[in-house]
């Protein structure tokens, strides 16, 4: 017996043409879920979701109008695990073991590009390296040297403000710095 008409005896309802066809079939209903349903191996309920969609096409597959069962039902597949793809979610744990090693999860692996923990950590070392080295400092170098580099108060500003020459301001910011150096140096 021939495929065309162990198809159209699956269409009559002959339940031996249908498993025939279905086993006949298997290759091509694993490569579709493979290729389309985004399924990783042998998905039995994929799989058998294929079988059904099978049995469902021998009813609405119409001989007469001379489209090939085979590329009727590739293409029938091929839409099924498509659709069944999009309504379908997902979820990954991220608590679930990767491969062999007992302990390491996705979450173990992930890993955050916009947190730099190395460098934060030096920076807040550096943060505390100078305010401890800021209090070396006098009293009027200190305001100088906050008002100018955090506060962004430019030297001719903070001249104005105490009343003083801005050159006075800046030797007065070139010492500080000098003493900073030092301390600085010290420290680290």
């Amino acid at each position: 017996m021939n495929f065309e008409e162990m198809v159209k005896k699956s269409a009559e309802g002959n339940a031996d043409s249908q498993i025939v066809l279905i086993e006949q079939l298997r290759p091509l209903i694993i490569s579709t879920m493979r290729r389309y349903g985004g399924v990783q191996g042998v998905d039995e309920d994929a799989y058998h979701d294929g079988v059904l969609e099978i049995l469902k096409s021998f009813e609405d597959f119409d001989l007469n109008r001379g489209i090939p069962y085979l590329g009727y039902i590739k293409r029938r597949l091929m839409h099924f695990y498509q659709n069944r793809r999009r309504k379908e979610k997902i979820c990954f744990s991220l608590d679930q073991n990767i491969g062999d090693e007992e302990g390491l999860s996705r979450v173990d692996i992930l890993v955050d590009k916009t947190v730099d923990i190395e460098g934060q950590f030096l920076k807040e070392r550096d943060v505390i390296h100078i305010r401890s080295a800021l209090q070396t400092l006098t009293e009027h170098q200190r305001n100088i040297i906050i008002e100018h580099y955090f506060n962004n108060i430019s030297l001719k500003d903070i001249a104005l403000y105490k009343g003083v020459h801005p050159v006075t301001v800046s030797k007065v910011k070139a010492s500080a710095l000098k003493n900073l150096r030092k301390k600085l140096e010290s420290i680290c």
